[in-house]
Formats: structure tokens, sequence, C-alpha cells
């Protein structure tokens, strides 16, 4: 690799494809005039991790990008006291790893790295984490959340036994989750998206969320909506169920949430919207009905709403609106 001819002292460095070193990567980087002060990216390294590669590195960031799986070793990011930031992706994290995470994290992903569990000690030490994402096909057991008592969002990719929460969480974003049911306390939670469940959500799902605001499924097998989905929620904002095959919904599913502004029904087979639906809601301003299967009379009770300022009907078989031709809309300049 080319060596500069006088220091360099930059917040990022980026190495691709590169052997590990078999000194500190401190060392490595000197050897060329580089000093790393802030974020430390690999991407595909060559070799695994040992201990001894991150000793004297000061950094508040790390990222491993592996293509193939490296090893890690358990102590490995010990040494790093500032680490604030931490990215792993297809490294081998074996449970005494976790047990030693950096206890300064704020944020937390972890992919593809096989683990099973998420152990309660493990997130008891990472008491100052405010972000964490997991990505694993591998695990399957909910997380005790309520151990990291910093934690504020969290996102997760796995066949998950529920959606883990705490009294501190206020954003989940889960993907792949077996079961919809909600571990833990939900008081705080503000913001909840959902795709791709393995079920439907149990009667009573929201009902210790009263703080939720804006609720998300997508790509999710559901006919039909609990009547009770948002009953408890009255403070939602904004509620989408998109490209879940619904064919029917309850009348009076929204007859709670009467401040909701952003409603959305995308992509479903809808053939009509229930005459009571949006009576309540009267300050809705965006309602998204496109790729159902509405006909105008169908669609009728979307035109309820006087506060609206987007509705979308588009690739619904609604028929032509002026059957008669634009000319009885507009005769002599005149709108009729």
């Amino acid at each position: 690799m080319p060596r500069f001819s006088r220091a360099v002292r930059v917040q990022l460095v980026v190495l691709t494809h590169c052997a590990v070193p078999a000194a500190p990567f401190v060392r490595a980087l000197a050897a060329l005039n580089v000093t790393v002060l802030d974020k430390l990216i690999l991407r595909d390294p060559r070799g695994d991790l040992q201990s001894f590669h991150f000793t004297g590195l000061d950094v508040s960031a790390l990222e491993v990008w592996a293509k193939e799986r490296v090893a890690l070793a358990e102590e490995a990011l010990g040494s790093l006291g500032a680490l604030t930031e931490l990215w792993l992706v297809r490294v081998a994290l074996a449970e005494p790893a976790l047990l030693r995470l950096p206890a300064s994290l704020l944020r937390l992903h972890i992919e593809s790295c096989n683990i099973t569990e998420f152990a309660t000690p493990a997130l008891r030490r990472l008491s100052s984490l405010v972000y964490l994402r997991l990505y694993e096909t591998t695990l399957t057991v909910a997380p005790d959340l309520s151990a990291a008592p910093s934690l504020q969002a969290v996102s997760f990719s796995a066949p998950l036994n529920g959606l883990p929460s705490s009294i501190t969480i206020k954003n989940i974003t889960a993907q792949n989750c077996n079961s919809l049911g909600i571990l833990g306390e939900c008081g705080a939670l503000y913001r909840l998206e959902v795709s791709r469940a393995g079920s439907a959500p149990p009667a009573g799902w929201l009902a210790r969320c009263p703080a939720l605001a804006e609720l998300s499924l997508s790509g999710t097998r559901l006919s039909e909506l609990p009547a009770d989905l948002v009953r408890a929620a009255p403070r939602l904002r904004r509620l989408a169920v998109r490209g879940c095959g619904l064919r029917h919904l309850p009348h009076d599913l929204l007859a709670n949430v009467r401040d909701l502004h952003e409603l959305d029904f995308s992509n479903n087979q809808l053939e009509t919207l229930p005459e009571e639906l949006l009576v309540s809601v009267r300050a809705l301003r965006s309602l998204d009905l496109s790729n159902n299967r509405l006909t105008l009379a169908g669609a009728r009770a979307a035109l309820a709403p006087t506060s609206l300022h987007r509705l979308a009907l588009d690739g619904n078989p609604l028929g032509d609106l002026c059957p008669t031709g634009s000319h009885d809309l507009y005769r002599d300049g005149t709108t009729h």
C-alpha cells in the first residue's frame, strides 16, 4: 500500500479486501503515516480478528462487514473504551464475545452473525445503549429489553416469538417475526412498524400502548383487521396497512382515533368501505386507497372527510368518473 510522505490525520479510514495485519491496526496505519481519529470500517477483511488488532485504537465507531464469515476473539473489543457505535456483519460472534462488548456503546448493529440468543447479562452490561438492531435468522427468542435501561429504538429482522419492548422503548421496527404479541411494557411506544409477520395481530394487541402515534403493517396476510386494533391508541396520527390482502374493514375501526392525519390501505383487496369508517376522523389529511378492488360505489365513503388534502384511488376499477364527457363539466368556459 502507498505511504503518505507526511503524517495524515483523518476522521474515517476504510480498508477494503485487506489482509488482517500481523500487528495492531494503529501500527499498520502508522506505517502508512495515517492516524484514524473517529471511525474505522473493515470491508471484507481477509483473516480473523484478534484482541491485539484493536490495541491502541481510539475511535468512537467501528464497522466490520465480512463477505465470508470471520472470527472475532472473545475479548477483541475490550480495549475500545471510547466506542459508541458498532456494526458487525457476518462475524462469528459467540456468547462470551457478546458479554464483553464495550459498555460505552450507544448504537449496536448485529447482522448474520449466527447468534441464537442475546442474553440478559449482555444487555445489562450495555447500560448506555440507545439503539439496537438485530438482523439474525437464527434468533428466535426475543431478548429482555428491560435489561438495557437507556434503550429507545430497536429494529429486528428475525423469527422472534414476539415483539420485545420495555418501558423506555419509543420506536420498534420488526420484520419476519413469528408472533406479534408485545413482550414487555410499551407505555412509551410512539412508532411501531411491522412487515412480513408470520401471524396476525392478537386481540387487544395495543391495549398497553396509549402513546402510539404511528402504526404500519405491511406484507402480513390479514383478510380483516381486529375491530379493536387501534381502540386503545387515541393519539394515533398515522395508520398504514399495506399489501396485507385486506378484504374487509370493521365499520368502527377508527372510532377512537379522531385526530388521525394519514391513512393508508393501499395494495390490498378491498371492494368497499364501510359508510361509517371515516365519519369520526375530522383531521384526516391524506387517504391512500390505491391498488385495491374498489368500485365507485364502494369508494363513496372516501369522500366523507372534508379535511382531505390528498386522496389516492389509482389502480381501482372505478370506471369512467365522467361518462358523458368533459363538455358536461365545462360549457362555455363555465364550471357546472
